[in-house]
C-alpha cells in the first residue's frame, strides 16, 4: 500500500481529514524537504524549497490515494490541469527517512510569506496575529 505525507487540509482535525479515515497513521510528526505558501483559497501550496515542513505520514490504500488525487485536482503526471502534482518524497520521522507521495503545488498564484506548518500559521491568521504582509506572488 502506498504512504502519504500530509501537511494541510488532510491532517488531523483540519477539514479534509475525512478522506484519511481509511487510512493508517504512521506519524503525527513527520516533516519534508520544502515550504508552503498560503493559496488564498484555504488551503496551502508545497514548493521544493530547502526548509522543512512538518506534517504527518499516513499508509493509504490505492482507493484513498484516488480519492485524494481527484480533491488535490491531479490528473497525472504532466497534465497542465493539476492543481497539484502527485510527487515522490523523503519523509523524515522517528529518525529514519523513507519513500512515499506527496502533493505540490502546480500554480504561482499564492502569497509570498513563506511557512513550514499549516496549523500553526492557520491559527495565527485566526486570531489576528501575523508576522509580516502578505504580498501576492508575482514571477
Amino acid at each position: 500500500m502506498p504512504n502519504l505525507f500530509v501537511y494541510g487540509t488532510l491532517r488531523e482535525g483540519e477539514n479534509n481529514h475525512k478522506y484519511m479515515k481509511d487510512a493508517t497513521l504512521l506519524s503525527r510528526k513527520a516533516s519534508i524537504a520544502g515550504s508552503l505558501v498560503d493559496t488564498g483559497n484555504g488551503y496551502p501550496g508545497l514548493l521544493l524549497e530547502n526548509q522543512r515542513v512538518a506534517g504527518e505520514w499516513y499508509e493509504v490504500s490505492e482507493d484513498t490515494l484516488k480519492r485524494i488525487d481527484e480533491l488535490e485536482e491531479y490528473f497525472g503526471p504532466g497534465d497542465t490541469r493539476n492543481l497539484f502534482d502527485r510527487i515522490e518524497c523523503q519523509v523524515t520521522e522517528n529518525g529514519g527517512t523513507h519513500a512515499g507521495w506527496t502533493y505540490v503545488y502546480n500554480r504561482d498564484d499564492y502569497l509570498e510569506t513563506r511557512f513550514s506548518d499549516w496549523k500553526q500559521y492557520r491559527l495565527q491568521h485566526a486570531s489576528g496575529v501575523e508576522e509580516k504582509q502578505d504580498v501576492p506572488h508575482s514571477l
